[in-house]
């Protein structure tokens, strides 16, 4: 694809890498697959079919270099496929509000700070964009030797976060968590799965 568009006179930028911000502090990069003449995102992906997923991710990549229009194509299926994905600056969506708990019995550990930390989450996921997980580096003696998927963390000593993404959720090891928050002393988890459209929440009891 890259040589067919030289072929036409197009610039082209394979893998360039942006910083990500999150109000204004640093979370991360993103790579683009293909960024045509400084305005157009070209993602290429190997799927079955194309998915609500990939129009978000491509989105998210939108927003980070501020252009309206992006192109995902999809080589995984019988016959190549592709969509348009069109984002007006004007009509950006505010982030949603934060719904309600789903269960305000008294049982229900620590209902103020569970609803103060999915408010955090729902805002992330609308800022950010669906499939974006923070990494953090890895050093030894001062040498850094790569990047990790960012794993937990804890809030006031009492809940667990687990921030994820997951294609498929089936594979998360809910007794790992369990086992992990016993050691830390923790009695609830909130797993948020990136990995889709909507953020996707799952609360964990130790």
């Amino acid at each position: 694809m890259i040589e067919e568009l030289r072929l036409r006179d197009l610039a082209v930028i394979q893998q360039d890498e942006y910083t990500i911000y999150y109000k204004e502090r640093i979370v991360g990069k993103q790579r683009l697959d293909l960024f045509v003449v400084q305005e157009v995102v070209v993602e290429n992906k190997v799927a079955e079919r194309l998915t609500a997923l990939h129009r978000a991710q491509c989105a998210s990549y939108l927003k980070t270099v501020g252009k309206p229009v992006g192109l995902v194509f999809n080589f995984g299926s019988d016959a190549p496929a592709f969509e348009r994905v069109y984002m007006d600056p004007a009509r950006v969506k505010p982030a949603p509000a934060v719904p309600p708990p789903q269960d305000a019995s008294e049982d229900r550990l620590y209902p103020d700070l569970s609803y103060a930390i999915i408010g955090g989450l729902f805002e992330v996921h609308s800022i950010i964009g669906p499939g974006f997980v923070h990494r953090i580096q890895v050093a030894y003696k001062d040498i850094i030797l790569g990047n990790i998927a960012f794993g937990h963390l804890t809030v006031e000593g009492k809940v667990m976060v687990f921030p994820a993404a997951y294609r498929d959720a089936s594979v998360i090891h809910y007794d790992t968590l369990k086992y992990w928050m016993r050691l830390c002393d923790i009695r609830l988890g909130i797993l948020a799965n990136f990995n889709a459209t909507r953020l996707q929440l799952m609360f964990v009891r130790g």
